[in-house]
């Protein structure tokens, strides 16, 4: 059976051989993303490279996905380079790379004084250690400790609720996009994303490219969650990054925001990604915990188009085993799954003509057991709208484009197929018949049901759904 739910493995230390590469895309590796919070230019680029290379060595569609670092807050140079805070004890931030005073902890963040507030919680070392704002004064935080822990230079800051004047897209991911660019990735992830107009910047700099990445944004700060919508609007995926979303609001909220993302991606007809933690063990135990399992079984419940891992492929101990498990749990949870009922979904965001040919396909492969529905597409966009209403047929995805191509192997349930160029609806159709016969997905005497625009060739023109038998 086909597995619906994409996989997205992180690579780093542990997996960026050609070796290691090759193994995790026969486990099942469908978009490859790169963390750009770590590593050089130069070794980004080889890695592209690489991939690349073992992709069209294996005959495999495999995405490349650059996730930016974004603002990432951080402590300075403590004075006694770590300590121990307990339940009740006073702690003074103070805006600074570094402190020579063992009192006063630097924080990486020129505005800290003007930007917290009393009575305002910040998170330090991802969440571990919790402190309250009580006093603002000469330019030093006084704050009580809530939950102690340990601290050490340069550990993580997090203050959910300020208004921080620093960018979501900094410097540093102007210059990591332009590499991204030049390189072809078939996605940029932009990270700490507060308000749809912290993407304006990065949408004008994609527009300028011939054949730009699509744009997910990750949602890990409580104002994007707050607006979600918009942010939906201005993008063409998302990504659930339960990491600093966790820590920046009450860990009892995020499952249910997790739904919430998921359910409005899909309702725009965008990829979305569940990710952080989702077999957070492997990286020690070639076994996940049970708990582990559930979570990704109840991640493609959800309807999610891809699972996500990030230490697990990229320092863990068993970076393939990881792989193939995401590939176990979804295969059999995909398997048990009854119909999703399209007709229910919300419909009324999609483009009338697009969205009503995308549904009718849906219905029409249900009613007569098509084996496969085949969307002829241009930019990708009809073969995405058929793949948000979950079909229990195979969506084969037919481009001419190798950028559109990549960029599909991030959708639900979706085969994209490189195809020849075609100059009218006869030989599409021909073409679709060679390419479910070629897949696997269905033979002679099968129904196949097509969807595709007139004229041929023009983006955002899905206009046509035809059902053609096999003929033997």
């Amino acid at each position: 059976m086909l597995r619906r739910t994409k996989i997205v493995a992180t690579l780093g230390p542990a997996t960026d051989s050609p070796e290691m590469i090759g193994k995790l895309i026969e486990a099942g590796l469908n978009v490859v993303r790169l963390n750009f919070s770590h590593g050089t230019h130069e070794s980004h680029r080889q890695t592209i490279a690489l991939v690349r290379r073992i992709a069209k060595e294996m005959n495999r569609t495999i995405g490349i996905l650059q996730d930016l670092a974004g603002p990432k807050i951080r402590l300075g140079d403590l004075a006694q380079g770590e300590l121990e805070v307990q339940n009740g004890d006073t702690m003074v931030l103070k805006a600074g790379e570094a402190s020579d005073d063992p009192g006063i902890i630097p924080v990486g963040y020129p505005y800290l004084a003007e930007d917290v507030e009393k009575d305002e919680r910040i998170l330090l070392a991802d969440g571990l250690v919790e402190i309250l704002v009580k006093e603002i004064k000469d330019g030093l935080v006084y704050c009580e400790v809530i939950v102690g822990g340990k601290l050490s230079s340069h550990k993580g800051i997090n203050l959910p609720s300020s208004n921080l004047r620093v960018p979501s897209f900094t410097g540093k991911d102007k210059k990591d996009l332009a590499l991204g660019l030049e390189l072809g990735v078939d996605f940029v992830a932009l990270s700490f994303v507060r308000h749809e107009k912290d993407l304006i910047q990065v949408r004008e700099i994609l527009n300028q490219v011939e054949n730009p990445p699509l744009l997910i944004a990750k949602i890990e700060k409580p104002q994007a969650v707050d607006r979600l919508p918009q942010i939906l609007a201005q993008v063409d995926g998302a990504m659930v990054a339960r990491g600093d979303l966790a820590v920046e609001m009450r860990l009892e909220e995020v499952p249910l925001i997790q739904k919430r993302i998921i359910r409005l991606a899909r309702k725009e007809g965008k990829p979305v990604i569940t990710a952080t933690q989702m077999l957070r063990s492997m990286m020690e135990n070639p076994r996940p915990t049970r708990a582990e399992a559930t979570d990704v079984a109840n991640a493609v419940l959800d309807g999610t188009d891809a699972v996500m891992l990030s230490d697990e492929t990229a320092v863990g101990s068993f970076p393939v085993e990881s792989v193939a498990m995401l590939d176990r749990i979804a295969h059999y949870t995909e398997g048990k799954m009854e119909d999703m009922d399209f007709e229910a979904q919300d419909t009324e965001v999609v483009p009338a003509t697009e969205g009503s040919i995308s549904r009718a396909a849906c219905m029409l492969a249900r009613e007569l057991r098509a084996a496969a529905i085949v969307a002829a597409t241009t930019s990708g966009s009809s073969a995405r709208l058929v793949s948000r209403f979950r079909p229990k047929t195979a969506v084969i995805a037919i481009t001419t484009s190798e950028e559109v191509q990549r960029q599909l192997a991030l959708s639900w349930g979706v085969v994209p197929v490189l195809s020849p160029n075609y100059d009218n609806t006869d030989q599409m159709f021909e073409q679709a018949k060679k390419d479910a016969l070629n897949w696997g997905l269905a033979k002679g005497g099968d129904r196949l049901v097509i969807t595709a625009g007139v004229p041929v060739g023009v983006p955002g023109t899905t206009n046509l759904v035809k059902v053609m038998d096999m003929i033997d």
